[in-house]
């Protein structure tokens, strides 16, 4: 569990890039993750397990879908409850997350200080996270996509005209021509 972070980095120790000689990964990135503003010992606190931390990583299991817990709204909250298991029951078990397959719970959200302009209706607030490949490639391969021939741009115009001349019937660049198109 990490409380202050706002990036991670979820690597592969196995796997090495041979040209920065890092392991293989992920980074997330979540800039949006207000701290829980709930009493502790409320009833909102307690439901709210999975919102006291902005990541949590634990073994992947099959069977832990919900973070909440199975019906949050009939929840108590209580930790260790036989009915409904929740993320902070689960990251009690304090498991080993090396080398195994994992789950990462990225929390995200916003706190919302109402203004008049909210009512009726709240406009759109979007919040967002970010996953990148990290080390991954040799090179960024958006350098190495070959130039389109069939995005060919028909309006655009030459700087200098290999033809005629300007206006007065002489030209300052009247001897100098376009390179050859690479396309």
């Amino acid at each position: 569990m990490h409380e202050t972070g706002r990036n991670w980095d979820i690597v592969n120790p196995n796997v090495i890039n041979d040209v920065c000689h890092k392991p293989v990964g992920y980074k997330i990135l979540n800039n949006q993750c207000p701290a829980l503003l709930a009493k502790p010992g409320s009833m909102v606190y307690k439901r709210a397990g999975f919102a006291r931390k902005s990541l949590f990583v634990l073994p992947y299991k099959d069977y832990e879908l919900f973070p909440a817990g199975d019906y949050v709204c009939q929840s108590t909250g209580e930790p260790g409850h036989p009915d409904s298991s929740v993320i902070t029951d689960w990251v009690d078990r304090d498991e080993n997350i090396e080398n195994t397959d994992i789950v990462c719970y990225v929390q995200f959200g916003l706190t919302h200080f109402p203004r008049c302009e909210d009512f009726p209706l709240m406009p759109a607030e979007p919040v967002m996270i970010m996953m990148r490949a990290s080390n991954f490639f040799e090179r960024n391969p958006a350098l190495w996509v070959p130039p389109s021939t069939v995005a060919k741009d028909l309006s655009s115009r030459t700087a200098f005209l290999n033809s005629g001349s300007a206006a007065a019937g002489s030209s300052c660049c009247a001897d100098k021509k376009m390179p050859d198109s690479h396309l």
